[in-house]
């Protein structure tokens, strides 16, 4: 099944001439996962080719501007556009009423309904899933609450190996009966165990984590993922000079990365002041060699 990561939008704090701010799209099947919704997100969907109508979940960091700026407009066209089905919104307490207030004060309207789940900002663990994915909250450490996600597909049916369809001459419903578990009986009665016909299929994952700053309490939870997106704000000297921000540079997120034994490494949220994005992504790779720039439209697929 598709398992796939397209970046909608990565600058820190606004939009640049190159870059919006923080958004993305998980797509899995025909289902879509939204993660943020910085301002511009519609118009990036447009020039991307996103299906908007297959987005099931909008999952929000935090309440910072430049990752919720694009929701409401979001929302509305939704409704402009007739939806029916019901949206899950994920985030912090106070997004109930950021949106019913927005919604309120303009006059909009919404045609589908709406279910919130709160997250708790101070712990990982599971809020939402659905036949394709497990969503968990990541805790991180930010100047206001703020969580990342991780994403996880859940147990897919394992493959029938090549070599063995044509050694038992397998049909359909051979193959499906072993899918499921069973041994196989060859015509002259000998049993074949399962577990020497299948490759057992791992569930494949993607952690989120938005604002926050250098943070080794979560290697824990984003350990051996199969792609991890990590802001990198800053370079490693312009973080040192500001001992307080909440973020981290290019060399911090490659160290978690590091440190996870994560397989990939995504940074962004990248500071307006860079228009070159190179040295951000040499001083990553410096650390974490498997590291990648969140550039918008890039889709990237999980395997």
């Amino acid at each position: 099944m598709k398992f796939q990561v397209q970046i909608i939008g990565a600058s820190a704090g606004t939009p640049t001439l190159t870059r919006n701010v923080s958004c993305q799209v998980v797509m899995y099947e025909n289902y879509s996962y939204m993660l943020d919704a910085g301002e511009g997100a519609q118009t990036n969907f447009q020039k991307y080719n996103v299906r908007k109508n297959r987005i099931r979940v909008i999952a929000i960091s935090h309440l910072h501007g430049d990752h919720v700026f694009g929701l409401i407009p979001l929302l509305c066209s939704f409704s402009m556009e007739k939806r029916q089905e019901k949206l899950f919104l994920i985030g912090p307490v106070e997004l109930k009423e950021y949106v019913e207030t927005n919604l309120r004060l303009s006059y909009s309207y919404i045609t589908y309904p709406i279910e919130y789940i709160i997250t708790n900002t101070n712990t990982y663990a599971p809020v939402y899933e659905d036949k394709y994915m497990t969503i968990y909250t990541l805790p991180l450490i930010h100047n206001v609450p703020c969580n990342g996600y991780l994403l996880v597909e859940k147990p897919r049916l394992p493959s029938i190996l090549v070599d063995k369809i044509s050694l038992y001459n397998l049909d359909y419903e051979d193959i499906k009966k072993i899918k499921q578990g069973e041994d196989y009986t060859t015509t002259t009665h000998e049993i074949i165990p399962n577990i020497e016909l299948i490759s057992p299929n791992y569930q494949r994952s993607y952690a989120y984590c938005s604002d926050t700053a250098y943070n080794e309490s979560i290697i824990p939870m984003i350990e051996e993922v199969d792609w991890l997106y990590h802001e990198a704000t800053w370079l490693h000297a312009v973080r040192i000079g500001k001992d307080t921000s909440p973020h981290s540079s290019a060399k911090e997120a490659a160290i978690i990365a590091d440190k996870a034994n994560v397989k990939n490494l995504i940074i962004g949220h990248f500071s307006p002041r860079y228009s070159d994005l190179e040295p951000l992504l040499e001083e990553a790779k410096s650390v974490f060699p498997s590291s990648y720039l969140a550039i918008e439209g890039t889709i990237f697929t999980i395997n």
